[in-house]
């Protein structure tokens, strides 16, 4: 189950909304996105985003994010990963304008720097570009935008493609860690340094997309050398998203971020 802070996401983008005029103008005209932003304005698609968060006062970093939009069709969730970074949260369309709320997770754990946030910016099908301020003071955190890569999103997915009993983390071999997908969602597997088990669910919203949601409780992990994180930490609920590259340079893939409200984590299985 999610934190508490997860829980009032429902208020925060209410009182937002209720602040935030329809304006807010149409951002900057950046090179990568101007084709996007011309064609396709109105809310972001779901699928798979590269891009650039400049934090202040840190400069800039390149990041992956995987937006799931909901039923709804008005809010979506979203993960994303930069170096040194990781956030999870919300946001809620108007036209091409959102705003939204985030956690963001320093070094992956909370006690290294985490933040609850609100974002705002412009959307578009296939762009979308805003800034993120701290919840605690109002301050501005970072800038950010991001572009939706067409091929790798429209490949779609579902569970038989994602199935097997042997996907391995190839970002850190040393810990051995190992996830098993079944066509019918079953998910487990484990490791992680700290001999975790892993038991859980994966579902795809759109097939469309190529998006899918993976949902997984991780227990009896136990003290080990191979990682910073110690097993209170490591154990508990994850969720998260994750996305499936076909074989090319490398053999096939799934690239997997998730977290348990007091650390994250990003897996790249093949």
């Amino acid at each position: 189950m999610k934190s508490s802070w997860y829980l009032g996401l429902g208020l925060s983008l209410a009182v937002l909304l209720t602040g935030c005029s329809s304006g807010g103008g149409s951002g900057s005209d950046d090179e990568s996105g101007e084709e996007s932003k011309t064609v396709n304005p109105g809310p972001a698609l779901s699928g798979s985003y590269n891009g650039t968060i400049t934090e202040e006062g840190a400069g800039s970093g390149s990041g992956i994010l995987l937006l799931s939009r909901n039923p709804d069709g008005n809010t979506a969730n979203f993960v994303n990963r930069a170096p040194g970074t990781y956030a999870t949260g919300i946001i809620e369309f108007e036209d091409n304008n959102f705003v939204g709320v985030l956690e963001q997770y320093r070094g992956g754990r909370p006690s290294t720097g985490n933040f609850q946030g609100n974002i705002e910016g412009q959307s578009y099908a296939s762009y979308f570009e805003g800034e993120s301020f701290r919840m605690s003071d109002g301050e501005k955190e970072s800038t950010f935008a991001f572009e939706r890569q067409d091929k790798v999103s429209a490949l779609g997915v579902s569970l038989s493609k994602i199935a097997s009993s042997d996907w391995t983390d190839t970002q850190t071999p040393s810990v051995n860690t190992t996830f098993s997908i079944s066509e019918d969602g079953t998910v487990g597997g484990g490791g992680g340094g700290a001999s975790c088990t892993f038991n859980g669910t994966a579902s795809v919203p759109d097939p469309s997309v190529n998006v899918f949601k993976i949902d997984y409780v991780a227990s009896n992990c136990q003290a080990s050398s191979s990682t910073d994180f110690t097993p209170s930490e490591q154990e508990g609920s994850f969720q998260g998203y994750g996305f499936y590259k076909p074989a090319g340079n490398t053999s096939e893939q799934l690239v997997i971020l998730v977290d348990n409200d007091k650390i994250s984590r990003y897996y790249v299985l093949d």
